[in-house]
């Protein structure tokens, strides 16, 4: 049986190896239901004889309230750790969708990269000058 089948109150994307199981939480009920799938999903790991890294899952709340419901989640009894960001498709995302630390991070690789470049000019290319040109 299909994995997607399985999920009554939850949507989920499935990406190579990568899952992911997400639903509307506003109540307590959304909390309870939300779990009921994630006990599915163990229950159809277990029967596909499928391995699941349950200390690879984490919970991330995307909200903009100030008190968000913060249930916690388990797996196989084992609480699933809360999360403050993901990287999606190489993209970091906190819980309000603001990609601000995504944007500091890949800023400070570039300069880590100009560093690494000036430090040692005549390593470079012709076609690196070219570039670098046409940078700045």
């Amino acid at each position: 049986m299909t994995l997607l089948l399985f999920f009554k109150y939850s949507e989920s994307i499935l990406f190579a190896d990568d899952f992911r199981l997400f639903s509307s939480v506003c109540s307590d009920l959304d909390s309870v239901l939300l779990q009921r799938d994630l006990d599915c999903l163990f229950k159809w790991r277990t029967d596909s004889r499928l391995h699941l890294n349950i200390e690879k899952c984490s919970i991330l709340s995307y909200t903009r309230k100030a008190q968000p419901l913060n249930h916690v989640y388990q797996i196989n009894n084992l609480v699933l750790s809360r999360s403050n960001t993901v990287t999606d498709l190489g993209i970091i995302f906190d819980t309000k969708l603001d990609i601000s630390q995504h944007i500091d991070t890949m800023v400070s690789k570039t300069y880590r990269g100009l560093e690494s470049l000036s430090a040692e000019p005549e390593k470079w290319t012709e076609n690196i000058w070219a570039k670098t040109k046409d940078i700045f």
